[in-house]
């Protein structure tokens, strides 16, 4: 049997082999980095499933862990020592115990490890006391929101590898059984600047519950009585709202955890307008609870998840309204669990 090859043929499948290896070549490359970068996808590459633009790279880059951090500088706090005048230090978190009821159904247990939990030692036997400390400690009392905290789930339900985070970081980049890589509570720098309160109670004359939906009408008002206006708050400051909730703390811990009045979208959007490096309140909850849509933890994105905005929950802010003082230097440190997605909070207000 005589075989001819036909020496073009023979050419154009060398080429075709030669541009089908190119493609795979540029397939597995592709998909390599896509596997070993999850957190750097484009804004062109994903979206979102209801079409919304994606929220990354953040305004500080694409590698930024620290968010509305970014705003502390020397002058942020130098304007927040200017406020201090009369020397007062407010505490404004609540004592983390046992018992306390809590919106996510979390628990806290202290126990002390003996009685004493050790000595004598030395000469004058002294002795020394441990403790052990069990639960969601993280989340429990007053509470501190790191950039972790949320992420929201691009992909199909239960793909956990969807998860994008604060700058777009995703679960499968980050997220470990021991904690997060990235975005971490320890990450937080020390907080020290100008703090604003916004004592929507007064306002109102009443303690605001689940049926009160806040918009920035009420923010703009609230700060009208208090002689102030937006340009009272500068970017970097910490943005408190009370709402009268952190009497029932005390006063009825069940009807505490039950529901809450919280901002509306346009009112959250207003205030990260401002160039704000956190907010908090005398809640468990930035929006209302029960929520009023289907788009519950909305607010919560829009700080944490979309802006970098911090949060602080579970405030107790009735010394400073009935102080009658709106504007204050703001002092903060979180305990820097590793890998965490918060912290317990005690802030201070000075003034």
């Amino acid at each position: 049997v005589k075989i001819t090859y036909n020496s073009q043929r023979i050419l154009n499948m060398n080429s075709l082999r030669i541009i089908v290896a190119a493609i795979v070549c540029s397939l597995l490359v592709s998909t390599s980095y896509a596997v070993d970068n999850p957190g750097q996808q484009t804004n062109q590459s994903v979206s979102t499933s209801d079409g919304e633009s994606v929220w990354w790279p953040s305004r500080w880059g694409q590698d930024d862990q620290l968010g509305a951090l970014n705003h502390l500088n020397e002058s942020t706090v130098l304007s927040a020592i200017g406020l201090v005048t009369r020397g007062k230090v407010v505490d404004l978190a609540h004592p983390i115990e046992m018992g306390q009821p809590d919106f996510h159904g979390r628990l806290y247990a202290l126990t002390s490890a003996g009685g004493p939990s050790g000595g004598p030692v030395g000469a004058p036997k002294f002795m020394y006391n441990d403790e052990w400390i069990a639960g969601q400690i993280t989340g429990m009392g007053t509470q501190f929101d790191a950039l972790v905290h949320l992420g929201r789930q691009l992909g199909q339900h239960g793909d956990n590898r969807s998860v994008h985070y604060y700058n777009g970081f995703t679960h499968g980049e980050i997220g470990t059984a021991h904690g997060f890589k990235k975005l971490g509570v320890e990450r937080v720098t020390p907080i020290f600047t100008r703090g604003v309160l916004i004592d929507l109670s007064k306002y109102k004359g009443r303690v605001l519950g689940g049926d009160d939906v806040i918009g920035v009408d009420d923010l703009k008002g609230a700060l009208k009585l208090q002689g102030m206006t937006e340009r009272d708050i500068h970017p970097g400051d910490v943005v408190l709202w009370r709402l009268g909730r952190d009497t029932l703390w005390y006063d009825a811990p069940e009807q505490y955890i039950q529901s809450t009045a919280g901002l509306n979208k346009a009112a959250a959007d207003w205030l990260v307008g401002l160039d704000i490096l956190a907010v908090g309140a005398d809640s468990f909850a930035m929006e209302p609870i029960p929520p009023k849509n289907d788009r519950m933890a909305e607010i919560h994105a829009t700080f944490l998840l979309y802006n970098g905005i911090y949060m602080f929950e579970n405030l107790d802010l009735r010394e400073l309204s009935e102080a009658g003082i709106y504007q204050f230097a703001f002092s903060f440190a979180p305990i820097p669990f590793v890998g965490a997605q918060g912290s317990p909070a005690r802030p201070f207000a000075l003034y």
